[in-house]
């Protein structure tokens, strides 16, 4: 467990402890980012990311391999399951390989539109797939039957898949 340190964005432990602090991490020259400060215990299980709306002003989401995606308030309260698609990911506990939800991003204008992205890999007829997909939360909810397939690439075995969405 780690006790104090600073995570940029990216988190890769399964239990950690995050409070957003008031103090900032130096970059470089006249370069700064808002610390995430170690404080509060947030248990999760392989969480691959952690995503801020509006730039911190609005709620965290906490991404992890299995399919699942939390979202709490800015102050880290108020945990709540805000995506499950552990019905639709390959993703086994006992492996370490790349498969399951690997990757997700907010659309710029995702606090007036909704519009999310994921990338993750699932099996269709005994081949596994890597899927980019567009989800769109309404009133709170996600409906993942209403998915928008962007790319589906066929994938020759479990490992080598892990990759990130991005907008630019």
């Amino acid at each position: 467990m780690f006790s104090e340190t600073f995570f940029p964005v990216l988190i890769c432990a399964v239990t950690y402890c995050v409070k957003l602090a008031e103090s900032s991490l130096v970059l470089g020259p006249n370069v700064t980012q808002p610390c995430v400060c170690l404080e509060h215990k947030l248990t999760t299980k392989k969480a691959l990311m952690m995503l801020e709306e509006n730039g911190g002003a609005g709620r965290i989401f906490l991404m992890e391999q299995r399919g699942i995606v939390y979202s709490f308030s800015s102050d880290l309260r108020n945990k709540k399951l805000f995506l499950n698609m552990t019905s639709l990911v390959e993703y086994d506990a006992n492996n370490v390989d790349e498969r399951g939800l690997l990757g997700m991003a907010l659309h710029p204008r995702f606090s007036e539109n909704g519009k999310l992205y994921t990338y993750s890999i699932r099996r269709f007829n005994d081949v596994l797939y890597a899927f980019v997909t567009e989800l769109q939360e309404m009133s709170r909810h996600i409906d993942t039957s209403k998915e928008k397939l962007l790319m589906v690439i066929e994938q020759h075995n479990d490992r080598r898949n892990g990759g990130q969405v991005y907008i630019v």
